[in-house]
């Protein structure tokens, strides 16, 4: 009974250690590269860190998302001023402020 209790604790120290190593921030191809070498599709040629002087080529980063369009929930006249310069868009007496956020 002793030794299981001990295994179950050994077992959740190294799953716990292992879920709070960092990810990798970029998976990049382990060679060196010279400054004008062009890098495969979806990646991007990174400059060295540190004493090294060899470039290498990484998964490009993902681009940020498209602005989503926020409308305010109300019911606003023709000539309403919307704020922080999103349009009023709308119609049939009915109109929002609308735009990227």
């Amino acid at each position: 009974m002793f030794s299981k209790t001990i295994l179950a604790a050994v077992v959740l120290v190294a799953a716990s250690a292992t879920l709070a190593e960092p990810l990798p921030p970029t998976p990049c191809l382990k060679a060196c590269f010279p400054k004008d070498h062009v890098c495969g599709e979806g990646q991007v040629l990174v400059p060295p860190t540190g004493d090294g002087d060899c470039f290498v080529c990484c998964v490009a980063p993902s681009p940020p998302p498209e602005p989503r369009e926020v409308c305010l929930a109300v019911c606003l006249p023709e000539d309403a001023v919307c704020p922080d310069g999103r349009p009023l868009s709308g119609g049939n007496g009915c109109f929002n402020c609308c735009g990227p956020k």
